[in-house]
């Protein structure tokens, strides 16, 4: 789609769509990214992937014990750590920037205790 000529760029776009639409996906699930359902290796299927929010908590929690625990004791009082939990129970992980912001507000905590 980076080619100067319209013609080429438009037919890029129209194959890409083609694609994308063949996996069984949307342009929202390539940019945005989709927990709850990825084509099967084929591209034709989808698998079912984790939703119950307790399910996806309790294996963030058994993954990273400290940042679960650090999320957990600031949740009431800090809304950004309630936005972190939020984004847990909804999508089962946390981004790598908000993982990075759990570790320096844990490592806080160790500098003041």
């Amino acid at each position: 789609m980076a080619s100067p000529h319209d013609g080429e760029a438009l037919t890029a776009a129209r194959k890409a769509n083609e694609l994308i639409r063949g996996a069984g996906l949307t342009w929202t699930d390539i940019v945005m990214g989709s927990n709850n359902e990825r084509p099967s290796q084929g591209g034709r299927s989808r698998e079912h992937y984790e939703t119950d929010p307790d399910v996806l908590w309790e294996k963030f929690e058994a993954s990273h014990p400290g940042q679960a625990a650090w999320i957990l004791r600031h949740s009431d009082s800090f809304d950004f750590a309630r936005s972190l939990r939020d984004s847990v129970l909804k999508w089962g992980r946390l981004t790598p920037k908000q993982a990075a912001a759990v570790e320096r507000g844990i490592a806080r905590e160790r500098a003041w205790a």
